[in-house]
């Protein structure tokens, strides 16, 4: 992937990609004719949440072969604490979702005046 220019950018869009689709998949901001629960949402959150926390981790204690120590170590790094940002970020509108899909809708009181 260093050595070719494509094939780098190609891995760039793929992991842009895959993290734009998994942020639509967990928030629904459009209509979708067939949406999960929000707790089959949350429970799939956690799981990703945790794999990216131990990729990043074993990347962090086992470099890429090629790849140098200290490259690896910042990679690691800027990977686990930004991906808790993106991922907080994420927890509060999945959230935020669930509390107005599970509140009661205010009903107008009818008189009978």
């Amino acid at each position: 992937m260093q050595q070719h220019m494509l094939v780098h950018v190609f891995v760039h869009f793929h992991v842009f990609a895959a993290g734009y689709l998994f942020t639509i998949s967990m928030i629904y901001i459009d209509p979708a004719p067939h949406r999960f629960s929000h707790m089959y949402r949350a429970i799939v959150l956690v799981c990703a949440l945790s794999g990216h926390a131990i990729l990043s981790k074993y990347i962090y204690a086992n470099p890429p072969v090629g790849v140098p120590k200290d490259q690896a170590e910042t990679g690691a790094m800027l990977m686990y604490y930004g991906g808790d940002v993106m991922d907080g970020i994420l927890i509060f509108i999945l959230c935020l979702h669930w509390y107005h899909a599970a509140r009661p809708k205010q009903r107008m009181a009818i008189s009978t005046s």
